[in-house]
């Protein structure tokens, strides 16, 4: 191995030195990146008038999933309108062996009507925080 002379190893540690800077520069503007479009997806969720928790629980009662996909719960809405149906026909068949389970409907309906009221309000209040956080950044 030959050695290197001292020019040559300050240009060599200088090189390194600046790789380095490169290299966690461009990890800060990753991170920057990802700060700003997780940023940008809370923005884009919280855009719009608020939510109204009564029209929420209202829709969410008239056909199941409704008061999610209202909030903006897309993916939770879909699960509840799909779901529905398949607690509904097992407990219809099952509940003549166990008369108990006829009240399961009922009570994931109930369950789906709170949801979506609640849901609504959380979107109200966190975008909201989010407006406050925005004005006082």
């Amino acid at each position: 191995m030959e050695e290197l002379t001292p020019d040559e190893a300050r240009r060599f540690l200088e090189k390194r030195s600046e790789a380095r800077f490169l290299e966690s520069e461009r990890l800060l503007i990753q991170q920057g990146e990802a700060r700003m479009a997780a940023e940008s997806r809370a923005l884009l969720r919280y855009q719009g008038p608020p939510k109204n928790p009564g029209i929420a629980a209202v829709l969410s009662a008239l056909w199941f999933g409704t008061g999610q996909l209202y909030n903006g719960k897309i993916t939770e809405g879909i699960i509840c309108m799909l779901g529905w149906p398949v607690v509904v026909t097992i407990c219809m068949l099952l509940g003549f062996l166990v008369p108990p389970l006829w009240l399961v409907p009922v009570g994931v309906w109930a369950w789906g009507v709170f949801n979506a009221f609640k849901g609504a309000e959380k979107f109200n209040r966190e975008r909201l925080e989010l407006a406050q956080e925005r004005v006082g950044a």
